[in-house]
């Protein structure tokens, strides 16, 4: 226990250091410096989380649990999709080293359960006393990218868009999903969110900051015509931002 808490010490001061690193080299964007400040509050809380829920396994197939009934009772799921999405939990547990032969069981049960359900009519009374926490999920999703863990992360977000489309998270979880992409080096897909969101939330905060990523996502695949294009956008549409004086920096560079 000692040795776990000495390594949860080790990984928040490194965390913390490397921040002070990006923040100090002018380099981070506005978005990118808010998302760094949650880091750390997220990092307290994930520290202390580890010590308070070891079963981990257990935790991601409550919340698969809460949403597969939220799913039922709305009628707005497709049994293929839920399956697959529990098998790709089983896959990113089992290349983490945990042990899943009882993971494997419980998700065949469930699977039963669904099947089963799904041919039971369900009455109003019943399908309104169901609901999920738009909150609770969107910050589940966010642990779990603050940890690395980019594939679990995906999934939240993007069931979270398909659960809360509306809520004022939206963009948020818009961008945090393009986050995903990039940092799992899915670069295309990653250019493809970031665009999305400059289209469905022009205002948002997250909009100079999720083109100047799309640029730089458009860089990682050679495609410099395209990182010239959405840098040009980035100055013209929001040339006050930070993201634009960055972009600026890049197409001299980029001229040379």
């Amino acid at each position: 226990m000692k040795r776990k808490a000495k390594l949860g010490s080790i990984a928040l001061l490194c965390a913390l250091s490397l921040n002070i690193l990006i923040f100090s080299s002018g380099c981070a964007t506005r978005s990118e410096i808010k998302r760094f400040q949650q880091q750390m509050d997220y990092l307290v809380k994930a520290n202390q989380y580890e010590y308070k829920k070891l079963a981990q396994i257990d935790s991601l197939l409550n919340e698969q649990q809460k949403l597969l009934r939220q799913l039922q009772a709305t009628h707005d799921y497709d049994l293929a999709r839920v399956q697959e999405e529990l098998k790709t939990v089983e896959n990113i547990l089992r290349e983490s080293g945990y042990k899943v032969s009882a993971l494997t069981q419980q998700i065949k049960s469930m699977e039963q359960e669904i099947a089963k359900r799904q041919a039971t009519p369900k009455t109003e009374s019943e399908t309104t006393k169901v609901t999920i926490s738009a909150r609770e999920l969107f910050e589940t999703g966010q642990l779990d990218f603050n940890r690395g863990k980019y594939q679990l992360a995906k999934l939240s977000f993007q069931q979270f868009l398909s659960l809360f489309p509306q809520s004022v998270l939206a963009d948020d979880a818009l961008y945090n999903l393009a986050e995903c992409d990039y940092n799992l080096g899915r670069y295309r897909d990653a250019r493809e969110g970031y665009i999305k969101l400059v289209q469905d939330y022009p205002e948002s905060e997250f909009a100079p900051s999720a083109l100047y990523k799309a640029g730089l996502a458009s860089l990682k695949i050679d495609d410099v015509t395209s990182t010239k294009k959405y840098f040009q956008m980035l100055v013209k549409k929001y040339g006050h931002s930070h993201e634009a004086e960055l972009a600026k920096e890049k197409l001299k560079k980029l001229r040379k």
